[in-house]
């Protein structure tokens, strides 16, 4: 657990892109609805430990809306039944 500097919020559950990648390379992500759950708790976890007047917890409200949108509208979804979610590395370079 990361205690925040800031605001002392405490990040039980870390996570960024570059350990979404990972995941996703490893197949320890291999669905739309882990995909999301991890973007989802990279994008919480930077609104709660950022005051909101701060760039990262504007720019994480923003990302958040714009991905769920995406994922939710089905631009972003798999190829298929056990499709690995390589479309979604755009976001993590």
């Amino acid at each position: 657990m990361k205690d925040s500097a800031c605001c002392g919020v405490a990040v039980d559950r870390p996570m960024d892109l570059l350990t979404i990648k990972k995941n996703i390379d490893s197949g320890l992500i291999r669905t739309t609805a882990e995909f999301q759950r991890d973007m989802m708790l990279m994008f919480i976890n930077a609104m709660m430990y950022n005051n909101v007047e701060h760039d990262v917890h504007k720019m994480a409200v923003e990302m958040y809306s714009d991905v769920m949108m995406h994922i939710e509208v089905g631009t972003l979804s798999l190829a298929g039944p056990g499709a690995s979610p390589t479309i979604y590395t755009s976001y993590l370079h």
